[in-house]
């Protein structure tokens, strides 16, 4: 367990590092970062330290339908926006012909109030051996982050829940930045609270959005085959590592 002082610790750092760059932190100079010997692996959240994806799925159908608003994409178009903030993956899916504020408000209200419950994070399928892996990564001194679609809050609350949140010496969110996937912010961000390069760091996804948000920010992309993108998609993106999970993934 970590100390809470710790926790504490991690909490203020990470707020100093966001009230020092403020908006202009999407602007970091990843090459004033010289390497200092660490190394950081990113992980995704959902897909990749969980299969989640069907659960996501499912609410966003849910939200729709309950909404009486009409979702005419399948299960591959939906997830080809997984890693989006909930407003952008709405808006990216919303037919012109409901397309209003009020209605995207709505939707986007709905959507993170399922995301939100408590309960929802026990539909999640657990990676097996999950725990053993980052405890070794740690180990071998890697330094380790989340950088995610979801909210930060939701964040703290599923890796709680799910006994892993020591693990982490950061988690970002997609309300944490200026910018979500696939832009570099986030990897941008934690090149910065953990002073480790860029080129030292590996992003682990499941998504396009994923791979996109690595190369854009110069960093190693990894992709797992727990979520979205098959073995055929991921070497046509040509990433640099590919496993089965993340506890397949030989850093």
């Amino acid at each position: 367990m970590v100390p809470q002082y710790k926790k504490l610790f991690l909490f203020y750092k990470f707020m100093h590092v966001l009230d020092e760059c403020g908006d202009a932190r999407v602007e970091l100079n990843k090459g004033s970062l010289c390497s200092n010997g660490k190394k950081l692996v990113l992980f995704d959240f959902d897909g990749v330290l969980v299969r989640s994806n069907h659960c996501h799925l499912k609410n966003i159908r849910d939200t729709f339908r309950e909404s009486g608003v009409a979702l005419d994409a399948n299960d591959a178009e939906i997830m080809r926006h997984f890693g989006k903030s909930y407003k952008v993956l709405i808006s990216d899916l919303l037919d012109d012909a409901y397309r209003t504020p009020e209605v995207e408000h709505a939707l986007g209200k709905r959507l993170r109030e399922k995301f939100e419950n408590e309960r929802f994070w026990e539909s999640f399928e657990r990676i097996e051996g999950l725990s053993s892996y980052l405890f070794g990564l740690r180990k071998n001194g890697y330094e380790l982050g989340i950088a995610s679609g979801n909210g930060h809050a939701v964040l703290e609350m599923w890796t709680t829940k799910l006994g892993i949140r020591d693990f982490f010496g950061l988690l970002i969110g997609v309300d944490d930045v200026k910018r979500g996937k696939p832009y570099p912010d986030m990897v941008f961000l934690a090149s910065e609270f953990f002073k480790v390069a860029v080129s030292d760091i590996v992003f682990v996804g499941d998504a396009r959005s994923d791979v996109l948000m690595a190369k854009s920010a110069g960093a190693l992309s990894a992709v797992v085959l727990s979520g979205v993108l098959s073995r055929e998609e991921a070497e046509g993106l040509c990433v640099d590592m590919i496993a089965e999970d993340v506890t397949k993934l030989d850093l």
